[in-house]
């Protein structure tokens, strides 16, 4: 019966050979950092553009008028499956 042997030796993670020291320092960082909004800027090339227009005003309440329908429907529908 073959016996293993078990040796002292620590091998280092393949990630940690080849990970630089500003890697390192970013992953103890918190990953949530809180900013004043006076540093968020706009980005001058992005493909998507927030407007702030009526729009967004109008959506969250579609968004509760939808959700109001289904709701009565789903119970109409539990009601006549009765």
């Amino acid at each position: 019966m073959a016996r293993s042997k078990r040796t002292g030796i620590e091998l280092t993670a393949y990630d940690d050979l080849f990970e630089t020291d500003e890697s390192r320092a970013e992953a103890n960082l918190s990953k949530i950092r809180e900013i004043p909004i006076s540093e968020i800027d706009e980005f001058p090339d992005h493909p998507f553009k927030v407007l702030m227009n009526e729009d967004n005003f109008i959506l969250p309440e579609f968004c509760k008028l939808c959700l109001f329908s289904f709701l009565r429907n789903l119970f109409y529908l539990i009601q006549i499956a009765k």
